[in-house]
């Protein structure tokens, strides 16, 4: 399902055998999403390996999210999402307030060593 990691102040969380993002797992995500924005971090990593379609309700919830960690200093961030996906999440945000970036990017812009 979920995996969450910790290295110094970035929180990574991967999503595990779940190629369709519906309301379910949006639920049990958002509320890892809003327990990693209490703890004393800078960015909240979610992998998004092996997830295929995201239903548009879960896209308004990550946006949302988003702005949520945005207004508090904190990064929110989806990695290995793949072309499919990223169309999917484009059509619903069209104010790109979902930020995507690859893991390359992200181990230059961080301490993250993972």
């Amino acid at each position: 399902m979920f995996s969450v990691e910790y290295y110094n102040q970035v929180v990574i969380i991967t999503a595990y055998n779940i190629r369709r993002l519906n309301f379910i797992y949006i639920e049990k995500l958002r509320k890892l999403i809003l327990q990693s924005i209490k703890k004393s971090c800078n960015k909240v990593i979610i992998n998004m390996i092996g997830v295929r379609l995201i239903e548009a309700g879960a896209i308004e919830t990550l946006k949302l999210l988003s702005g949520i960690a945005a207004n508090i200093g904190i990064e929110l961030i989806l990695i290995n999402v793949d072309d499919e996906l990223q169309n999917q999440i484009a059509k619903n945000d069209d104010q790109k307030q979902i930020q995507i970036s690859t893991l390359e990017e992200i181990r230059e812009l961080s301490s993250f060593t993972g």
